[in-house]
């Protein structure tokens, strides 16, 4: 339990320190937000985590197009969040848009692809 009121510590203060080095880049601004809404939502502070990874993934998205790997990485990673909260009707689309992104940029054949 120890162990985890550490890690819980030390993602906020790593959160609070990244957004000086991310002021001039999106990406960084975006990995931030992303590391400050997990140990928002570690502490179970759904409702104000869910607002900063949305924002991750719109930065990502805006800074890298909507067809980049990142986005559908982004997008898994939101769609997990949701998962956890049995919030499945939320789940289905992240994951079958980050689906298409790979699908798109990796081909139909990849490991990762949906099977017919």
């Amino acid at each position: 339990m120890r162990r985890v009121a550490v890690l819980r510590a030390l993602l906020v203060a790593l959160a609070l320190w990244t957004p000086a080095i991310a002021a001039d880049d999106p990406i960084a601004e975006a990995t931030a937000l992303n590391r400050e809404a997990l140990a928002l939502y570690q502490d179970h502070r759904y409702a104000e985590a869910e607002p900063l990874f949305k924002r991750a993934l719109a930065i990502v998205e805006k800074t890298l197009g909507p067809n980049h790997l990142f986005v559908a990485s982004m997008s898994i990673y939101l769609a997990e969040r949701y998962r956890e909260q049995y919030r499945y009707a939320e789940v289905a689309p992240l994951y079958l848009r980050a689906a298409e992104i790979q699908e798109k940029a990796l081909g139909p054949t990849t490991p990762t692809s949906p099977r017919p």
